[in-house]
C-alpha cells in the first residue's frame, strides 16, 4: 500500500505507513517482505530514513534495520524492479513520426492514406505503427488509440 500511496503521489501517507511497518517487522527480522519490493520502494526508503534522522532519541536498532531492508532492496533491485512497479503508469514517449502515424490512424486514414499525408514510405508508415504498438503494448489500431488516449497522447 506504501508504494501505491507513493505512485499516486501521496508521499508522506507512504513514508508513515512504511515506517509503522518497519517498526513492526524489525523484532521479527522481516526484511525480505519489504525489501522483495526491489526497485519501487527504495525511494520511500530513503524517505523513511531521512525522516529516522530528524527525529531526536530514534531506535538505533530500528535505524539498523532499516538500513538493512534498504541495502537488501538496493541489491534486489539490480534485479526486479518489484511487482507493485507494474501498477504504476509507464510513461510512453513516442516520436513525431510515430505521433503523426498515431494521429492519422485515430482519424481512420490507412496506411495508403498516411503515405500521402506524410510523405513518407510504406515501410516507415508500418515500422511506425509497429513502434506504437509496441511502447502502447497494444497490437491493433484500435487498441493504440485507446491506450494513447488513456495516457493522454491524443485529444
Amino acid at each position: 500500500m506504501a508504494v501505491v500511496n507513493w505512485m499516486l503521489g501521496k508521499k508522506k501517507e507512504a513514508t508513515s505507513a512504511l515506517y509503522e511497518l518497519l517498526v513492526v517487522l524489525r523484532p521479527y527480522g522481516f526484511i525480505r517482505v519489504v525489501a522483495d519490493e526491489g526497485k519501487a520502494v527504495l525511494p520511500i526508503l530513503s524517505a523513511v530514513t531521512r525522516l529516522l534522522d530528524k527525529s531526536v532519541g530514534s531506535n538505533e536498532e530500528l535505524r539498523r534495520f532499516i538500513k538493512e531492508v534498504y541495502v537488501t532492496a538496493y541489491e534486489q533491485a539490480k534485479r526486479f524492479k518489484g511487482i507493485t512497479s507494474s501498477f504504476a503508469p509507464t510513461a510512453v514517449k513516442l516520436s513525431k513520426q510515430q505521433t503523426a502515424v498515431l494521429e492519422h490512424l485515430s482519424k481512420g486514414h490507412t496506411n495508403a492514406q498516411i503515405v500521402g499525408l506524410l510523405g513518407i514510405s510504406i515501410n516507415t508508415v508500418r515500422y511506425h505503427t509497429k513502434l506504437v504498438y509496441q511502447k502502447l503494448e497494444v497490437t491493433n489500431s484500435m487498441d493504440a488509440i485507446v491506450r494513447a488516449k488513456e495516457l493522454g497522447l491524443l485529444r
